[in-house]
């Protein structure tokens, strides 16, 4: 058990990149993988920075053979301070630069979230009153319905208003009145 898990971690440590990669997204570094993915989507295109942790040395051959080992000393002790200082303002830089980038990212998608919500909400309303609309236009509609329909209930009824009249032998002869007086359908339409 123990040669497997020492070959499977041989093999895990040749496989992996040494090199670390930072994706730049536009002019600057992208400040996660969300970000640099939403970029891709957008542009299309993607940078990609490969950091070596080798660094190369640019000497000056020339200065270094004709000056003294003192001045040497003296000479890369004072550039390699410098260059420290320099590299400590750039990270810093950068690491200010990534932070603003992440405000900004996250506000972004803060005021994003905000307007579904709002949008969400007004198209909710919209229904609701719509469905108030139609519910009131339905209900007056019925109510229009229900009078005409007790008119016209009122209007064929009115010999049975008086209960002495109110026969079956009348009512038949009234019926046999009105189906006489209207026309036959015209099927042709149909």
């Amino acid at each position: 058990m123990k040669i497997f898990l020492f070959i499977l971690l041989l093999f895990l440590t040749n496989c992996s990149t040494m090199n670390k990669s930072s994706y730049i997204c536009g002019e600057r570094e992208c400040v996660d993988k969300k970000e640099s993915k939403e970029y891709f989507k957008k542009h299309l295109s993607l940078e990609v920075k490969i950091l070596d942790k080798k660094k190369e040395k640019n000497l000056d051959l020339v200065k270094l053979n004709t000056s003294s080992k003192n001045q040497n000393k003296k000479i890369k002790s004072k550039s390699v301070d410098k260059n420290k200082l320099l590299k400590l303002k750039k990270k810093e830089e950068l690491e200010k630069q990534k932070k603003l980038a992440k405000i900004r990212v996250k506000e972004e998608r803060k005021r994003i979230r905000e307007e579904k919500k709002a949008l969400k909400s007004k198209k909710r309303k919209e229904k609701k009153l719509t469905v108030k609309k139609i519910e009131s236009e339905n209900t007056i509609k019925k109510k229009k319905k229900i009078k005409k329909n007790v008119n016209k209930t009122e209007k064929k009824n009115k010999f049975c208003l008086i209960m002495e009249k109110c026969d079956i032998d009348e009512i038949s002869e009234y019926l046999i009145k009105i189906g006489k007086e209207k026309d036959y359908p015209n099927i042709a339409k149909y």
